[in-house]
C-alpha cells in the first residue's frame, strides 16, 4: 500500500506503508522504469518521508538520516555538485542527523533538523556554500 508520493519533472518517488521506497523513472522514451530501492543499497532501512525536485530525489529514514540521488547542478544533494555525472544511487548526507522532515523544489532541497537544544533548524543545500549546507533560520 503506497502512502506517500512526490513527483519531479520526469520521475516520482513513492513510500509504502511498510517504509519501502520505489523510484519511477519516466525519462526514457516509450518506457517507464520502476525500481524498488529498498531491495538493494537501502535494504533493512525504514523510511518515513520522500521528496522529489525537478531531477533529484531525497528520502528520510526513521532514524533521521537523509539519502539523496539524481542530478546535482545546484548542490541540492548536499554534497559537491557534479553535473556531468548524476548520482543514480541514493547516498547518505553525512553532515545532517536528527532530521525531522525534508522538502524539495525545482533545484533545491531543505530539511528541518532537531538540534541538541531542541530547537528546529532549517537547512538548505546550496551550490555556492563551501559545505553545501546553509543554516537558514532557527524556529
Amino acid at each position: 500500500l503506497i502512502v506517500e508520493v512526490s513527483c519531479g519533472e520526469w520521475h516520482s518517488v513513492a513510500r509504502t506503508i511498510t517504509g519501502q521506497i520505489y523510484h519511477v523513472d519516466m525519462s526514457k522514451i516509450k518506457s517507464v522504469d520502476v525500481t524498488n530501492l529498498s531491495s538493494n543499497k537501502l535494504k533493512g532501512l525504514r523510511f518515513r518521508q520522500v521528496t522529489a525536485g525537478a531531477f533529484h530525489s531525497g528520502i528520510l529514514t526513521d532514524s533521521g538520516k537523509i539519502y539523496t540521488w539524481g542530478r546535482d547542478t545546484s548542490g541540492q544533494l548536499g554534497r559537491i555538485p557534479n553535473p556531468e555525472n548524476p548520482n543514480q544511487t541514493p547516498s547518505k548526507i553525512l553532515k545532517l542527523s536528527n532530521v525531522d522532515s525534508i522538502f524539495s523544489a525545482e533545484y533545491n532541497m531543505a530539511a528541518i533538523v532537531d538540534n541538541d537544544k531542541r530547537k528546529k533548524i532549517i537547512w538548505k543545500m546550496l551550490k555556492n556554500e563551501r559545505l553545501y549546507l546553509l543554516k537558514l533560520e532557527i524556529i
